[in-house]
């Protein structure tokens, strides 16, 4: 049997989490989300904790590629194994484009 998964963000995480992977510029960005999880039944909750956003001046930013420092990643999975979280990650894709990239 299979176990649905749910991913909650509270309404000001994600009107920020929007904001931030779409300014208006029609290029990419990133940002992480660490989780706490929650079993109910058969359900798997995963319930955002911390909401870390990729600086857009960090990144070489791109209409259909997105390169973030990883840095941003080492600093997700240190805080996710202090305390016990799980790792999204986000990228958008401001242009519509369909498709995974050759990258």
């Amino acid at each position: 049997m299979s176990r649905s998964r749910t991913l909650i963000l509270q309404g000001a995480q994600h009107a920020r989490l929007k904001r931030h992977l779409f300014p208006g510029d029609g290029k990419e960005a990133a940002a992480i989300v660490l989780c706490t999880r929650q079993h109910v039944g058969n359900q798997l909750k995963f319930l955002a904790r911390v909401v870390l956003l990729v600086p857009h001046a960090e990144c070489q930013r791109f209409r259909d590629r997105l390169e973030w420092p990883g840095r941003y990643l080492d600093l997700a999975l240190d805080t996710a194994k202090a305390d016990d979280l799980s790792i999204f990650l986000f990228h958008s894709h401001p242009s519509g484009y369909p498709e995974f990239s050759p990258i």
